[in-house]
């Protein structure tokens, strides 16, 4: 529920308690409520009960300026895509991850050290990996977790505990790959869960009591990265007896604002980290400036892709299991069966590429090609992940090779996917010009709208063959769906950005 529907609540209850527990205090006063009991008191009794009521009107009166504050500063650091990427990623294929709460991996090849560090005092726990391993979805797995929550209460011991996650998305809006949409959006979180920080962490910030409704649009000059620090070292002083942990997934998806780069969020990260009683869980491709800073320690240090073999073997199975053609097929040949182990040692730990060849495996099985082709097919898929973006832009009929590449401009040129709806009127215009000069607005039915989306949908699959996906979320501030248009993962954005297509 949105943070505006909560505190109006809250402040319904807060004026409820305050006029009738309050005034209720004083006997005298409360035996003289009625109009009529009032015009028969003396002189002197009515001037009594009519201070009484002035004193609890001033209070009612601060209670409704204090909640409004506490409203304005709330909708000053939430935006409308605060979670959406969380939201947006896939679950955690069931049985997975789980090594990550274990001493060691179930082969005993490897110490995993990550339940320690979560019930430790050391501050930075850094999980790196190649691009499509699985880091984004283990940090979900993680947040979510009840085990996580467990071992950090070793570490809080007799002290409160607050954990929050932000995901950088270099796709996303500005404030999902900011350093203040990354502040803003943890400390949101804190002061949603202790409401009674609000009171006491920003009354020295100079716009505090004008805040406008306003910031509900997402006004990034509202807060500097410098006020939001300062606002964290209020919170950690006013909540001494609380201790904070952060999930922090993407670091690599951070992009650049102004003359700020990535060793700039490194020391934002590290100011968090020094700060009283907060430690971080981060994740990164292994980029050198976040191993220098973050990976000196090895014991702390989780590089994804060597770990996840074990993982991959039971994904794989899972999926093939669950074809019918698949249990009937490997009955009869065992040679089915080695598919599995031949797609888990070509697959060097990246949990997207082992998706994308699981899925055409699953073709194959449903035209029950013979285990001959299916050791083909599996021969002949690309083995890196540009290989395979390649071979499917390769796969494009050529009378679609334009409108590919005009959608694939499109997505590249936006700081944010576009709605599914723009492509669909752009096609229109695109098919009559007529309609970009029209002067009035075009109306359309909700059917007429799903009709569009439908037709979208099936054109960018013709066109860029799962390369771009539609991702659908629900809008906080409308509970409307929104689909839009974004790219099947950002190692395919980075593909075409350094590619000449």
């Amino acid at each position: 529920m949105h943070s505006g529907i909560k505190l109006a609540k809250q402040s319904q209850q807060a004026l409820s308690k305050t006029f009738q527990g309050d005034i209720a205090h004083d006997k005298a006063t409360s035996q003289s409520t009625s109009t009529e009991s009032v015009f028969k008191c003396s002189d002197e009794e009515k001037y009594t009960w009519l201070k009484a009521f002035e004193v609890q009107l001033e209070k009612l009166d601060h209670e409704v300026s204090r909640i409004q504050k506490d409203q304005q500063l709330l909708l000053s650091l939430w935006f409308d895509t605060i979670n959406m990427r969380q939201d947006n990623l896939s679950d955690a294929h069931k049985s997975t991850f789980s090594w990550i709460f274990k001493r060691s991996l179930p082969d005993m090849s490897q110490e995993v050290h990550f339940s320690s560090w979560l019930q430790g005092e050391s501050q930075i726990f850094w999980i790196n990996g190649k691009a499509g391993s699985g880091k984004s979805t283990l940090m979900k797995f993680l947040t979510g977790h009840p085990q996580t929550y467990r071992l950090l209460r070793i570490w809080a011991g007799d002290q409160d505990l607050i954990t929050a996650q932000f995901f950088f998305w270099n796709s996303g809006t500005v404030l999902q790959k900011s350093q203040i949409g990354l502040l803003r959006s943890l400390l949101f979180e804190i002061l949603r869960q202790c409401p009674e920080l609000l009171c006491h962490s920003f009354d020295s910030k100079e716009d505090y009591s004008a805040s406008s409704m306003d910031h509900y649009f997402n006004d990034m000059s509202t807060w500097s990265r410098e006020e939001l620090l300062w606002a964290y070292r209020c919170l950690v002083q006013h909540k001494a007896s609380t201790k904070f942990c952060f999930f922090i997934d993407g670091l690599d998806e951070y992009k650049a604002e102004c003359e700020q780069d990535h060793r700039d969020l490194v020391k934002t990260l590290r100011i968090l980290a020094t700060l009283p009683h907060i430690k971080l869980c981060l994740s990164s491709r292994p980029w050198t400036e976040f191993g220098d800073a973050f990976g000196t320690s090895t014991q702390w240090v989780l590089q994804l892709e060597n770990l996840t073999k074990q993982d991959i073997y039971q994904y794989v199975s899972d999926k093939l299991m669950a074809h019918d053609q698949y249990q009937k097929l490997s009955q009869t040949n065992a040679g089915y069966s080695d598919l599995i182990d031949e797609v888990v040692q070509k697959a060097q730990g990246v949990f997207l590429w082992v998706f994308l060849v699981v899925r055409d495996l699953l073709d194959g099985l449903t035209y029950n090609d013979t285990v001959q082709t299916m050791h083909l097919r599996l021969k002949q898929f690309p083995e890196d992940l540009e290989s395979y973006f390649q071979h499917m832009i390769d796969s494009i009929p050529k009378f679609y090779r334009k409108q590919t590449a005009q959608t694939f401009r499109i997505a590249l040129s936006r700081e944010e996917p576009l709605l599914l709806l723009t492509y669909a009127f752009l096609d229109d215009i695109a098919e009559d010009p007529s309609l970009g000069l029209a002067g009035t607005d075009i109306k359309l039915t909700p059917s007429a709208v799903a009709g569009k989306y439908d037709t979208m949908r099936r054109r960018l699959d013709g066109r860029c063959k799962g390369l771009v996906e539609v991702v659908t979320y629900k809008s906080s501030m409308n509970d409307m769906n929104w689909h839009q248009v974004d790219f099947l993962h950002r190692t395919v954005r980075d593909y075409l950005l350094r590619s000449d297509i």
